[in-house]
C-alpha cells in the first residue's frame, strides 16, 4: 500500500524531502509547495494517531516545506481504517488513485499468505484487462503518430448520431487525450477491473466493459446534441465509471459485503469522481453518469452472485 502510493507520487513529479518528522513528498505548482506526509496509525510507542493529531501534522509540516504550502496527510491502516486531510482540497487529482489503492489493500493482504504458484496460476483470471490495457496503450501510440486516428475515432454528437457514424460510440473509449489523461484512467482501470474480472469471468466483463464505454458514449452524445455544443469527447472513464457502477450493484446485491472491495470506498470513489468532474473544465460528466447507470443495470442481469461471493 505503502509503495503503490509511493511510486503514483514518483510518476505525478513528487520528490523525497525529508523532515523531522520523517520523508515527505513534494512538488511545486504554480509557484505554490505542495507535500504528501505518509505515516502509519500506530506511532513508534505503538499508541494510535487521534484525529486531532492527525490535523496538527498539517502545521508542523508546514513549519519545514512552508507556511504557504498545501499538506495532504496520509494515515495509512491495514485494518482498513486509512484516513487522509487536504484542508487546501489542493490534492483532488490524487483522490481517486489513491481512494482505489487504499481499497485494494485488504485484498492484497489476503494474497501476501498464499503461495506464489498460485498468484501465477491467477493471473489467467485478468487477460481481458491485460488485452484492454493494451488496446488503450497501443492507440495512444498510434495517436502520436498520426492524429487521423483522434480525429476519425473521436466521438460528437453531429458524427455519431446525425452522420451515422456509430463507431465512434466504442472507438472513443480506446482514445486518450494525453499522457496524463492515459495514465489516470489505466490506473483507475487495473485497480478496478483487476477485482471484477475473477467476478464476472472474462466473457461477461468484457461484456460489461463495452456496454457501459457504449452507454457513457450515447449519453455523452444525447447530452451535447441537446445543449448544442460541439464538444469532442475521447477515454475511457465512461467504461470505468460502468466498472464502478458494477461494484455498486455487487455490494446492493450482497448486502454491503464483497470481499474483493467494501462499500465505503466504492461510494466515496463514486463522490469524490464527479465532484473533481464537476469542479474541474473539460471532463465530460454526462459520459460518466452514463457509463455508471449503464455499468449498474448491465450488472444486474450480468452477475452471477455464485461466482462473486
Amino acid at each position: 500500500m505503502y509503495q503503490r502510493i509511493l511510486n503514483l507520487l514518483n510518476i505525478r513529479g513528487y520528490q523525497k524531502q525529508m523532515t523531522p518528522l520523517g520523508p515527505c513528498y513534494i512538488k511545486e505548482e504554480m509557484g505554490r509547495k505542495k507535500g504528501v506526509f505518509m505515516t502509519y496509525e500506530h506511532k513508534p510507542d505503538g499508541t494510535m494517531y487521534t484525529q486531532e493529531e492527525a490535523s496538527l501534522l498539517d502545521e508542523k509540516l508546514k513549519r519545514y516545506i512552508g507556511p504557504n504550502a498545501s499538506v495532504l496527510v496520509l494515515i495509512l491502516s491495514d485494518k482498513g481504517r486509512s484516513t487522509w486531510t487536504d484542508p487546501d482540497r489542493a490534492f483532488e487529482e490524487l483522490y481517486d488513485p489513491v481512494c482505489l489503492i487504499l481499497s485494494a489493500a485488504g485484498k492484497d493482504e489476503e494474497q501476501s499468505d498464499t503461495s506464489g504458484g498460485i498468484r501465477f496460476r491467477k493471473l489467467g483470471e485478468y487477460k481481458a484487462t491485460a488485452v484492454i490495457l493494451a488496446i488503450n496503450i497501443f492507440m495512444y501510440l498510434w495517436t502520436l503518430a498520426s492524429q487521423e486516428i483522434f480525429n476519425w475515432g473521436a466521438l460528437t454528437w453531429m458524427h455519431a448520431l446525425q452522420q451515422g457514424e456509430f463507431y465512434r460510440l466504442v472507438t472513443s473509449n480506446f482514445l486518450h487525450n494525453g499522457f496524463d489523461h492515459l495514465f489516470n484512467n489505466m490506473i483507475v482501470f487495473l485497480l478496478v477491473g483487476s477485482r471484477l474480472e475473477p467476478i464476472f469471468g472474462t466473457g461477461r466483463y468484457v461484456a460489461l466493459y463495452l456496454g457501459a464505454g457504449i452507454s457513457g458514449s450515447i449519453v455523452s452524445a444525447a447530452y451535447y446534441m441537446h445543449t448544442g455544443e460541439m464538444v469532442a469527447s475521447v477515454g475511457a472513464s465512461g467504461a470505468i465509471f460502468g466498472l464502478i457502477g458494477a461494484m455498486l450493484w455487487i455490494l446492493v446485491k450482497n448486502r454491503g459485503y464483497q470481499k474483493e472491495f467494501y462499500g465505503g470506498g466504492v461510494v466515496l470513489m463514486i463522490a469524490g469522481s464527479l465532484y473533481h468532474g464537476f469542479s474541474t473544465m473539460g471532463i465530460d460528466n454526462a459520459a460518466h453518469i452514463g457509463g455508471c447507470i449503464g455499468g449498474f443495470l448491465l450488472a444486474i442481469l450480468l452477475y452471477r452472485q455464485d461466482r462473486g461471493k
